[in-house]
């Protein structure tokens, strides 16, 4: 049967609903249409349908792919709105509609004019079917019938479209709101259903409204006119009075819960996306022992974890039962007055530690009962590590990134770490006192399982040698009885090391000294005051280990600097020509510096940074300290201090006797000094 057809039976029907009746359904014609529907499905293979003493009409196109996928339903009332007549209806069809004014009834001039009604221009070239004027036609809701009873009808002559369960219902009553009040749920038994009812074709709504009302009778006061003033009352009025305020009263009632449920909502919302994000956290997919970088690696059997998680939700009555349970835990099984009284009490942590407590044991539970000969949850690590270390070899190497990995967040100089220094004289001869290490490690117990004994005893031999206990100052500890038995836990400390050491240091050091040794004085004070409270930190030790040359006392620095080319004549960038400090950037590219015109205004330079003397000390230092540097070099250094004062001091001042030239060359005699001292 074509869908016009199977339509244009259907309206024959006459099935309007009356309000106020004490009847279910308020008419018994309906009841006519109930029955044929039963019977037109039973013709269709629905062996189940029928019609229940409320009217429902139920019906189960039975699957054909073993149940596979959701049950989906199919729902359309068959009653017809009570404000018009349903009976003798009289259908009208207009073929490749071209837009034009339609003629419902001429004698009583009624049209359907798109001037009107513009919606009837999105429907040119359809065919349209409407009333005479004198009755409803029954598209509401008797198409949604057509439509579902065509697909019924499609499916039952073409086997080859795989479904699950497809549950069909038929309602009366739904124009006077009474369409659900008898409607089984639970028989219907569809995960979820679509009503199909009018509107257009390309829309699909997900919300509803909840109607109500209520009847008020006013009643006035009717008096003489003659003695009617401030008497007689006009029903009338009063009625509108009355309606204003209670639109108000309701208006105000309506925002006012909207705003405590979008509050409530809100707070829902963001908890449910913090706990997923939590959850995520938990649940990120890793490479496992293949890359052990990360501070948690999981060690798991990802497929099985999978569908465990797959067979947990599809398992729809176990989902509704722990969605229950959820709920009643926010709640905490109390009445709340108002939707901002829950908000109040539901957060991020409230809602995860919900998710913990209500269904973790409910999976565990579940586990330990479907999983009982392969188990996934629950098991020593050490099982799942022997699962996957199956050779000598890949113990070792794991074992060996283990360890290698396990560092700390503390970054150490290893260079300071080898300087023999006032407060760290001997890191050499004596290494054990310095920079120690150890790492502790927490396995859980192989007691009761020979072969997990022996791979257990394996690993922790290769993590012993990865560590090498050889090494001075480090050790190695286990901890065999950890009650955790999903865990193995690597702590790495770092202990006995200088301040100096600690790579970040030398930065604030140099913000330090900037500003303790401020060339303003007031500056200075005030800053080792605000340092300091008490003193003015002279008598603190050094935090780099050693004493700071003080700009002062940098002099005999410059000429070891100008001896070794690290202080020179040049040209900058800007052709300015004059003693500059040369330097190289991390790509080996040379980069020069000018600091002073003359060598004898290096001191007093504004250029003349704290970055600077530290460059140009450690330069100076790193050449003294060369164990290669001989006294071939030293002495070259010699004559190189002996330029400076003939070729650029000497000049500078106004002669040999002048109190600059004896200062530098007291100066340049101290340069000598520390070539050959160190």
């Amino acid at each position: 049967m074509e869908i016009k057809e199977r339509f244009l039976n259907y309206v024959s029907f006459d099935t309007q609903s009356v309000e106020n009746s004490q009847t279910v359904p308020s008419t018994s014609k309906q009841l006519k249409l109930g029955k044929y529907l039963v019977e037109e499905l039973q013709s269709l293979g629905i062996e189940n349908a029928k019609i229940d003493e409320y009217g429902v009409v139920y019906g189960t196109i039975p699957s054909n792919n073993n149940h596979q996928g959701d049950v989906i339903g199919f729902i359309a009332h068959m009653d017809t709105s009570p404000d018009a007549s349903g009976k003798d209806i009289h259908p009208q069809i207009i073929k490749n509609y071209q837009g034009q004014k339609i003629t419902l009834n001429e004698d009583k001039k009624l049209y359907l004019d798109p001037e009107q009604y513009p919606q009837l221009l999105h429907l040119i070239h359809h065919d349209l079917i409407t009333t005479d004027g004198t009755t409803l036609l029954g598209a509401d809701d008797k198409a949604g019938i057509a439509i579902i009873m065509q697909m019924v009808e499609y499916l039952h002559t073409h086997p080859e479209f795989k479904h699950n369960d497809i549950q069909i219902a038929f309602t009366p009553d739904e124009e006077i709101g009474c369409g659900s009040n008898h409607f089984d749920v639970k028989y219907f038994n569809a995960d979820y259903a679509y009503t199909i009812d009018g509107g257009d074709i390309h829309i699909v709504e997900y919300e509803n409204f909840n109607a109500f009302s209520a009847k008020v009778n006013i009643h006035g006061r009717s008096i003489h006119p003659g003695s009617a003033k401030n008497k007689m009352i006009n029903s009338t009025r009063v009625a509108y009075e009355f309606e204003g305020k209670l639109l108000g009263k309701f208006r105000a009632a309506f925002e006012e819960f909207s705003a405590e449920v979008s509050q409530f909502i809100g707070v829902l919302l963001v908890s449910m996306d913090a706990a997923e994000k939590r959850i995520a956290d938990r649940n990120k997919n890793t490479k496992g022992i293949a890359d052990l970088s990360s501070a948690i690696v999981e060690v798991s059997e990802d497929e099985k974890m999978l569908k465990l998680e797959q067979a947990l939700i599809l398992d729809k009555n176990q989902q509704e039962t722990w969605s229950g349970n959820i709920r009643k835990a926010i709640t905490g099984n109390r009445n709340y007055a108002h939707f901002s009284e829950l908000a109040a009490t539901t957060s991020e942590d409230a809602i995860f530690d919900i998710f913990d407590t209500e269904l973790s044991p409910k999976i565990r539970e579940k586990h330990d009962q479907d999983y009982q000969n392969d188990k996934i949850l629950g098991l020593n690590v050490l099982q799942q590590l022997q699962k996957v270390l199956l050779t000598d070899t890949d113990i070792r190497n794991f074992a060996s990134t283990v360890i290698n990995q396990s560092g700390t967040f503390l970054k150490l100089d290893d260079g300071q770490l080898s300087k023999a220094l006032n407060n760290n004289e001997n890191p050499v001869s004596h290494p054990e006192s310095i920079n120690r290490k150890t790492i502790l490690i927490s396995m859980p117990t192989d007691e009761g399982n020979d072969s997990l004994k022996a791979f257990s005893n394996k690993l922790k031999a290769a993590l012993q040698g990865a560590f090498g206990n050889a090494t001075p100052g480090s050790t190695i500890n286990f901890n065999t009885s950890s009650d955790r038995m999903n865990e193995i836990t690597v702590i790495s400390i770092r202990y006995c090391f200088p301040m100096r050491a600690i790579a970040w240091l030398p930065s604030y050091d140099r913000a330090y000294n900037d500003m303790v040794n401020n060339k303003n004085e007031l500056a200075a004070k005030e800053a080792r005051i605000l340092l300091h409270s008490e003193g003015d930190g002279t008598e603190l030790p050094d935090l780099m280990g050693e004493k700071k040359v003080s700009p002062k006392d940098f002099i005999p620095y410059f000429f070891v600097a100008a001896a070794n080319n690290i202080l020179a004549v040049r040209e900058n960038e800007r052709e300015e020509k004059g003693w500059c400090i040369v330097t190289a950037d991390e790509w080996g590219a040379e980069m020069v510096t000018l600091i002073a015109s003359q060598f004898t205004e290096l001191l007093t330079s504004e250029d003349l940074t704290e970055e600077v003397l530290d460059t140009i000390k450690e330069k100076v230092d790193e050449v003294l300290k060369n164990p290669d540097l001989k006294m071939s070099d030293r002495a070259a250094m010699v004559e190189g201090v002996k330029v400076v004062m003939r070729d650029y001091v000497s000049k500078e001042c106004s002669s040999p006797t002048s109190p600059k030239y004896q200062q530098y060359s007291a100066e340049a005699k101290k340069a000598l000094e520390i070539i050959n001292k160190k």
